[in-house]
């Protein structure tokens, strides 16, 4: 009962108003109290309408938001269907979702498969980032650096890559940065990259390899990351020696990451020849049974000098007596590695068999052009002078002449006026074949000894 039913009953017990009076008064307080019902009632229904008139408004303008975020959450299945990721790394992956908003799009790094020595970063473009056949997604480091320290790391990184992203991809690239196996040095577990991205369109070459494409750049991106789950390499001192014809070789070291195991090796300075490729398999100790079919990629120094033996995959043992069997090596006379052209005169200062200069020009643009007895690539890098830095050549227009005769001109975007230098490529020289195998034996390290970097 409301206070006013009360009030009126309270006076006509009492007979305290006059009747007349009080319907007089009841229908005045009525009326007021009916006018102040509705103003409440209208404000309340304004004030619900205003409400439900902005949850509409957010919600029209938040819908394509609100998918971009879930589109955004990753989704390990779809990722390890991607990526090239075994069941034994699958503990190992670390997930991050970071994002960088700098560029045309915004770009996410998601996933990181870390240890001392290999770092293995997973970025995920948007879906609107399409490639044709003829396009390429290209990369370029700008900065790698331990964020505590600053310390530069960005020579454990390549430079400028070319990741592929098909579409069954999902969007996801791989940027990787390894430390040679040997170097004391060690990734550190807080780290800044970045890295500038483009496509380029309808990609082609001449017949000089000279570039040729329509650029889309996207932007640059950076990223501050946290790798919590870096674990350590396992290491095991070997110290054998082989002979490799006249040559020695040796084996320093096992090392044992998530995807690798690395043999370092190393070459004496008295060696005549630099050992610079080596064939061959490695087999298990005691069924013989073929383990790996290939151990021919290899990291090197500046030198051109082997200085670890890689293998990759899931069939490297977790531990137990391996044999590196070898079949064939690759031989470069160390009097032999440089050779040096007199542009003025149009001559190699010495020699090499083999190898004859055809031609050779100067100008904006310089030429030179190479006959080999052979079909392998003779030269990889060049430089002014015995002092200066060395730079990569670039593509050769490649002709045959003949039975064993390769034509090899190259066109440098540089004014050689007075000697230039260049170094013989890896594969150029002497192959040796062993009439019997060398066999190596190893105790490969326990693949279970990996723990987390303390």
């Amino acid at each position: 009962m409301n206070p006013f039913d009360e009030k009126v009953r309270s006076c006509l017990e009492d007979e305290i108003i006059e009747p007349d009076t009080l319907q007089t008064l009841e229908e005045r307080i009525l009326a007021r109290y009916r006018g102040t019902r509705r103003k409440k009632a209208a404000q309340l229904f304004l004030m619900m309408s205003l409400l439900f008139s902005g949850l509409l408004f957010y919600t029209a303008n938040t819908e394509s938001v609100f998918a971009d975020k879930l589109r955004s959450v990753p989704i390990l299945k779809e990722f390890l269907s991607a990526m090239d990721i075994s069941p034994a790394e699958e503990k190992s992956i670390e997930e991050l979702g970071i994002l960088s908003e700098s560029g045309k799009y915004d770009v996410r790094l998601q996933y990181a498969l870390s240890e001392d020595k290999r770092v293995f970063l997973y970025f995920q473009f948007p879906e609107e980032v399409v490639l044709r056949e003829s396009d390429h997604l290209e990369i370029e480091l700008l900065d790698v650096y331990d964020q505590v320290t600053k310390k530069d790391y960005s020579m454990t990184f390549m430079k400028n890559l070319n990741p592929g992203m098909p579409p069954s991809n999902n969007g996801y690239i791989v940027i990787q940065g390894f430390i040679p196996a040997g170097m004391d040095l060690s990734f550190p577990e807080k780290l800044h990259i970045a890295f500038r991205a483009n496509v380029a369109r309808n990609v082609s070459y001449d017949h000089w390899g000279t570039r040729s494409a329509e650029d889309e750049p996207l932007g640059e991106y950076r990223f501050d990351v946290e790798l919590q789950k870096m674990e350590k390499r396992i290491l095991e001192r070997v110290g054998k020696k082989v002979l490799i014809d006249g040559n020695t070789l040796v084996i320093d070291q096992l090392e044992r990451g998530l995807k690798t195991l690395d043999i370092v090796v190393s070459q004496p300075k008295n060696n005549k020849d630099i050992i610079t490729e080596i064939s061959g398999y490695m087999r298990d100790g005691k069924t013989k049974k073929i383990i790996d079919e290939d151990i021919t990629v290899s990291y090197f120094t500046k030198t051109g000098e082997i200085h670890a033996l890689y293998l990759n995959g899931e069939e490297i043992p977790k531990g137990g007596e391996v044999e590196i069997v070898l079949e064939e090596a690759i031989l470069l006379p160390k009097d032999q590695q440089y050779i040096t052209i007199d542009m003025q005169k149009k001559e190699m200062i010495h020699p090499i068999p083999g190898i004859s200069l055809e031609m050779a020009s100067a100008g904006k643009r310089s030429a030179l052009t190479f006959i080999t007895e052979s079909n392998i690539h003779p030269f990889d890098t060049y430089k002014t002078s015995a002092s200066a830095e060395e730079k990569r050549l670039p593509h050769p227009s490649v002709q045959t002449i003949g039975e064993n005769r390769t034509k090899w001109s190259y066109v440098i975007d540089e004014n050689l006026m007075d000697e230039v230098v260049l170094r013989r490529a890896r594969e150029s020289g002497r192959k040796v074949v062993f009439e019997t195998p060398i066999v190596i034996e190893l105790k490969v390290p326990s693949a279970n000894s990996f723990t987390p970097i303390p």
